[in-house]
Formats: C-alpha cells, structure tokens, sequence
C-alpha cells in the first residue's frame, strides 16, 4: 500500500490547525496567555504611542531693553514651542477645541523661569528674574550711547520649567516635570544685537539667534519629558473595531502612523453605563492582547487573556499595558 506524502502533508497541517484553535479557544476561557509554553513570544514590550497633548501659552514677562524698548516674546515663544514639540514623536500638538466633561486630555506647561542678558563691554545687563524685569543701570558710558549701538551681548542664562498635566472632569494633577536651560543646548551663546534695529519680541527673536537656541532648550525639555519613568502613566486611547471570535483576534484603530509596533501589549476596557447616574465613564477590564500586525492606522492584536465573563466587543477601549503587569 502506498501513500501519497503530499497528502498525509495536507491533512497535518489542518489538523495541528485545527488543533491550535482548540488551545486558543481554552486558554481564552481559562484566562491563560495564549503563548504559554512558547517563552521567545512572551516577551512582549511596553507600546509608547504618540500622546496628543494641548499647549499652554508659555509663560514669560516683558522686559526693558537698554535702549528703552520693551519687549514680550510670548508669541514667539509659543510658535517656537509648536515646532519644537514635533521633535520627538512621544507627543503631538492637540486643538484644544472643545472638550467633554469626561474625557481625559493631557496640557503641557511651560514657563521661562530666567532670562539673563549681558553687554560686558558697557557693563549692563538686562531680561528678568522670577521676581521681574531686571532693571537697568547707566552703566560707564550711560545709556544714551547703548540706544542705537550694536553690541556682542553674551547669555546670563536661560532656564525653563515644563510639566505634563493630566486632566480629567476639570481637575488635573501633574504627571512629569523637568527643567531645561541653555547650558545644554550646545549653540553659541553669544548675541550680536543691533540695538537701533531691536524694538521688539519678534525683532529680539529673528535679528538675532535667540530663536535657535529657545528652540534648542524646548526640543531638550521635550527629550526629557520624552524620557521619563513616568511616560506611561499618561493617558492613550484607542477604540476595538472589530472582532474576530474563531482566530481570538481583534483589530483596533491605531497603527504605525501612532508609533505602534508589533508584539507591544495592550489592555481592553469595557466602559460601564453609568447614564443614570450622570456619571463619568467607568472601565472594567475584559482582555489583555498583543499585537501581531501593524498596518498605518490599525492593528490587529490577539487576546492574550479575558477576564470575567465579558467578552470583547466593538467599542471597547484599548489603553497601553503598564510595564508593572508584564
């Protein structure tokens, strides 16, 4: 009697199929790890999406310059900040728009604390302290000279203070905080300033390369913020859109162009109603699952582990599994 080996191939591979979809279905019911047994593909990784936040206008004082002008960089600053944010991809710029009662969104802060100018060679110095704008002397030659002169002008310093706050039903708490300043920024910290030219914030920002180094202190706030041990805690959302029972898979509405990759693991929240009470929403949680492909605005993740006797449903929400629970 011969055999067909193609054959005895064919019927294999549905049966360790077959027998696959058995393991799955029963782990799933018994809340187990599908991979369980397989150890190179427990090892999943923390997801570190890209977490719209709202920018506070940065705050600053106004200042006297030596020629008698005073200046306010505050909207240079804040269109300096909406470019420097876009440096690393942790976090991106949100329209405040309108915001529900209910939803949770994050603000960032940030303040210039110091800013601290010097004209050795006339012995003045100019900008403010945290107690405001520092005043300015005659110096040697008196001022009537410095109005229309143009002068190598060196940095006292620069110091600005940035804090992530997560809000929620108009309460917020601060989540992470660093400070920044122009000893990291690895420019020339010396000014050549026209003072018969600068009159203004936008004249101080762009006639000068005080820009550049603001932008180069922000992207730094930004690579520390980016940093922090305590990323995670920040709040990221995205929606269940479909499920697939037979495979134990799922598919959600956010991919690469989210930062997403594959094998990062995730948590899947029911939302309990709460409409009666007029109540914020309240989550359970039904599943943990993994990501297994990664498409620009989706994934699909397989579940990993149910909790309770809730199944996944379309609509549930998927939030970033804390490296704790791992």
């Amino acid at each position: 009697m011969s055999f067909n080996p193609l054959l005895i191939l064919k019927w294999s591979s549905v049966f360790f199929a077959l027998l696959g979809d058995l393991n799955i279905h029963a782990a799933s019911k018994k809340g187990k790890n599908f991979s369980e047994g397989h150890p190179e593909e427990n090892v999943f990784r923390v997801p570190h999406p890209v977490r719209p936040i709202i920018l506070k206008p940065v705050g600053t004082k106004p200042f006297l310059l030596p020629n008698g002008s005073t200046v306010d960089l505050s909207d240079e600053l804040n269109s300096i900040l909406n470019t420097a944010i876009l440096s690393y991809p942790s976090f991106a710029s949100l329209d405040p728009g309108f915001k529900d009662p209910c939803e949770t969104y994050l603000e960032l802060r940030s303040e210039v604390t110091n800013l601290e100018f010097n004209a050795q060679e006339v012995g003045i110095m100019f900008g403010y302290s945290p107690v405001g704008s520092i005043p300015i002397g005659p110096g040697p030659i008196g001022l009537a000279p410095v109005a229309a002169a143009r002068l190598n002008v060196k940095i006292g310093i620069i110091s600005i203070d940035f804090s992530i706050w997560k809000c929620v039903e108009g309460r917020c708490s601060a989540v992470a905080a660093t400070t920044a300043t122009h000893h990291s920024t690895g420019v020339n910290l010396g000014l050549d300033m026209n003072f018969a030219l600068i009159r203004s914030g936008p004249n101080l920002v762009y006639l000068t390369s005080l820009g550049d180094i603001f932008r180069s202190i922000m992207m730094n706030g930004m690579k520390n913020l980016s940093n922090s041990a305590r990323l995670n805690e920040l709040p990221w959302q995205a929606k269940v859109k479909e499920v697939m029972s037979a495979s134990g898979t799922l598919i959600f509405d956010a991919g690469t162009e989210e930062r997403i990759g594959l094998n990062e693991t995730f948590e899947v929240y029911a939302a309990l109603d709460l409409s009666e009470t007029g109540g914020c929403h309240v989550y359970e949680t039904v599943a943990y699952a993994h990501t297994i492909q990664v498409n620009s605005v989706s994934s699909i993740a397989q579940i990993d582990q149910t909790m309770g006797s809730k199944s996944v449903q379309v609509g549930d929400v998927v939030m970033v599994r804390s490296s704790k629970d791992l």
